[in-house]
């Protein structure tokens, strides 16, 4: 369904608490779920250019919502890194297709990648200096 374009925007909360920076490495390995096939892409043909999880708990199981930022190589033409950057450059954003990945949750993404990495720090106090260690429960 086409839409008035729209930026993609930063993560955000009503009550950012904590803030922090993320990053994930793709796996390559048989065995490995495939982010293409969750979405529903053949991977010949488009290219995953963001990724965002949202997950609601609030003490329960958390219900998640996954969606994937696509860009449809075969109408731009863009196949590579370099084409990609041109395309920005000329147009000053890369048009994507937003896509809502059902039954997808966390952890089924976490299998996609070989590492995913996350750090939120309280809102207002980024220089930390870790000063101790320590272990809970405490280890043997």
């Amino acid at each position: 369904m086409k839409i008035d374009p729209k930026r993609v925007e930063p993560a955000d909360t009503t009550y950012p608490d904590w803030h922090g920076t993320t990053t994930a490495e793709d796996s390559f390995i048989a065995g490995s779920a495939d982010l293409y096939d969750m979405a529903g892409l053949k991977d010949e043909d488009w290219t995953i250019l963001g990724l965002e999880i949202s997950g609601f708990s609030h003490g329960e199981k958390p219900t998640w919502d996954v969606r994937v930022y696509a860009h449809d190589r075969r109408t731009s033409g863009a196949n590579e890194y370099q084409g990609l950057k041109e395309l920005e450059a000329e147009r000053g954003a890369i048009p994507v297709k937003e896509i809502l990945l059902h039954e997808v949750n966390f952890e089924d993404v976490v299998r996609s990648m070989k590492l995913v990495g996350m750090q939120f720090l309280r809102r207002h106090f980024d220089n930390l200096e870790v000063v101790e260690l320590g272990d809970h429960p405490p280890q043997g």
